[in-house]
């Protein structure tokens, strides 16, 4: 299928599915712990109060911080490739640079999700890269 655009929505979905599930994850695990051990390591992430830069936060703060800017982050890419799709329709060759970069990124997401998470996010941006290495392919 030589259509770029199509992929890129396909791309656009998959990051769709990451931003609802870890936000979905994130919503339902808010307060609740697997057992003894894990509350206490989570309790101590945050009771550990520190200064940073002038403001005091704690470690569980940056690990709530974070999971928010990981699903915002993902949210916006979603949306660029869902309207990048719409640019590569009327144009797919203008649009392979910005492809083939979104491709990378999600390359590197694969490979952290890898590394240091679970099979769900890891075949969410899997699915995602793919996607964007055939839009780039076939512009």
């Amino acid at each position: 299928m030589k259509k770029p655009w199509i992929w890129l929505r396909v791309a656009a979905v998959f990051l769709f599915l990451f931003v609802l599930a870890h936000g979905a994850g994130m919503l339902a695990g808010a307060g609740k712990f697997r057992d003894a051990q894990e509350r206490a390591v989570i309790e101590a992430l945050e009771n550990y109060r520190f200064d940073i830069f002038g403001t005091t936060r704690s470690h569980g703060d940056f690990y709530t911080g974070l999971n928010w800017f990981l699903t915002v982050s993902t949210l916006v890419l979603a949306l660029l490739t869902w309207q990048l799709s719409s640019v590569s329709r009327r144009e797919p060759r203008s649009a392979r640079p910005m492809t083939v970069t979104l491709c990378l990124g999600a390359i590197a997401f694969t490979v952290l999700c890898c590394l240091y998470f679970f099979i769900l996010p890891l075949a969410l941006y899997a699915g995602a890269a793919i996607a964007l290495a055939i839009a780039a392919w076939t512009a």
